[in-house]
């Protein structure tokens, strides 16, 4: 895999859903950074750089800290999933103080998994930002928090911005990238919570090559009605809506691949 990763050149990445087991050791031994290099590849020609996300998943509230009760009430968008009862409020200079320090201690937490200065935390998930206002209250409220800890860089002793993985990954020294120790073999099989009825998944999902194909051809024949509706000047708003709906919901990743349950592959088929 990292070999194929290479090939296709991604040279660094983020990962978050490896097996449990694996990623606690390698939070204990601060290494959430590393090289990822097959057996054969001795001079790490094919080694990207990676770096796993410390907890189970990427939502604000597993992802920005160890205390997922403090995590969660950065969860401040519409749209959040979360089931916290205090969001964090900017109110005033003492909310501001207070959601502040909230978040430099969780994000402090997070860096000793790690063997490097600069530390990556997500904010957000597969559905946030879906309402219009979302992207504006989380920039507003994060925007007041990280000024705060920036000004108080003698008592935080970090500095926080928003940026992307790029950014993250170029904010990385390069004796970050030299410590970073050697990983080879795979993650399977994947675990996330050893307790629950069926901890353990493993092997590999290839696209349901039917399903896929009609969804191209629906692509088609939607595109062919944009065309046809700009020549003649008449737009049929409501019926091609409804069929661009069904067609993006159905070309979700577990709907292609087949890892969907059998009834919501059935409903997939129906639209």
């Amino acid at each position: 895999m990292p070999y194929l990763m290479t090939l296709a050149g991604i040279n660094q990445m983020v990962i978050g859903r490896i097996n449990s087991n694996i990623k606690n050791i390698l939070k204990q031994h601060h290494q959430l950074h590393f090289r990822w290099a097959q057996n054969w590849d001795s001079q790490l020609h094919w080694a990207p750089l990676v770096n796993v996300l410390p907890n189970a998943y990427y939502t604000v509230t597993s992802a920005c800290g160890t205390d997922e009760m403090i995590c969660c009430q950065f969860d401040v968008s519409k749209t959040s999933r979360s089931s916290c009862m205090e969001r964090a409020k900017v109110d005033n200079v003492q909310k501001i103080a207070l959601y502040g320090e909230r978040m430099a201690n969780q994000y402090r937490s997070l860096q000793t998994f790690y063997n490097s200065e600069a530390v990556l935390v997500a904010a957000g998930d597969d559905f946030l930002y879906s309402d219009s206002d979302d992207l504006k209250i989380v920039h507003r409220v994060y925007s007041a928090l990280f000024k705060y800890i920036n000004r108080n860089y003698d008592r935080f002793n970090m500095r926080v911005q928003f940026g992307t993985v790029a950014d993250y990954f170029k904010s990385l020294k390069g004796s970050a990238k030299r410590r970073a120790s050697i990983l080879s073999g795979d993650f399977f099989p994947y675990m996330d919570n050893a307790f629950s009825n069926a901890p353990f998944w493993t092997g590999f999902y290839n696209h349901r090559a039917y399903f896929k194909c009609f969804e191209r051809i629906i692509q088609r024949e939607l595109r062919l009605v944009d065309l046809l509706s700009v020549a003649i000047g008449i737009y049929l708003n409501s019926d091609v809506e409804i069929a661009r709906r069904n067609l993006a919901l159905s070309i979700h990743h577990d709907a292609i691949t087949g890892t969907s349950k059998r009834h919501v592959m059935d409903d997939y088929m129906l639209r």
